[in-house]
C-alpha cells in the first residue's frame, strides 16, 4: 500500500535545511533522508536560505528525496548584524508556530534548537492540544540560550 504524502507522520522544524548543507543543515538533511528512505512520511518546515551571502530564494514547497520541504516566511536580514539575526530568528519562530497551529494538529513534531527557543513550540502545542514532540539539541551557544 503506498504511503499517503498529504498527511505527514512527522513534522520537523528547523530554520536550516537542504539546500543549506552547512553544519546543522547537512546533519539534519542526512538524518531525514534516512528516515524518509525507511518509509516515514516527513514534512520539514524551514526558512528561506540565508547562511550564504546572496543565497537565492528556494521554492515555497519542494519534494526532495521523498521529503516535503515547506519554506515559511521570515525575514532574510544579514546574520552578521545582531538585530538582523534576532529578527530572522523571531519571524521564523512566529511563522513556524502559525504553520503548525493551522496545518499540522495531528502530526508528531521534531524540533531543533535553531532557533534556540524552538523547543517552546513543542511545550506549547503539547499543553494546548496534547501534541507529541521531541527535541534534538544541536550546537547551542550559551550566548544564544
Amino acid at each position: 500500500m503506498p504511503i499517503e504524502r498529504n498527511k505527514p507522520d512527522l513534522v520537523i522544524v528547523c530554520q536550516v535545511f537542504y539546500p543549506e548543507l552547512i553544519s546543522t543543515g547537512q546533519t539534519l538533511t542526512e538524518l531525514v533522508e534516512e528516515l524518509s528512505a525507511s518509509g516515514l512520511n516527513i514534512t520539514v518546515i524551514a526558512s528561506q536560505p540565508t547562511l550564504l551571502a546572496g543565497s537565492k530564494k528556494a521554492p515555497k514547497e519542494i519534494n526532495y528525496k521523498g521529503i516535503r520541504i515547506v519554506r515559511i516566511w521570515s525575514t532574510r536580514l544579514p546574520k552578521t548584524v545582531f538585530i538582523g539575526k534576532l529578527l530572522n530568528l523571531c519571524t521564523f519562530f512566529i511563522s513556524a508556530n502559525l504553520e503548525i497551529l493551522f496545518k499540522y494538529s495531528k502530526s508528531q513534531l521534531l524540533l531543533l534548537t535553531n532557533p534556540p527557543y524552538l523547543p517552546l513550540t513543542g511545550w506549547l502545542f503539547n499543553l494546548i492540544r496534547n501534541q507529541t514532540f521531541g527535541v534534538i539539541l544541536f550546537d547551542i551557544m550559551p550566548e544564544q540560550a
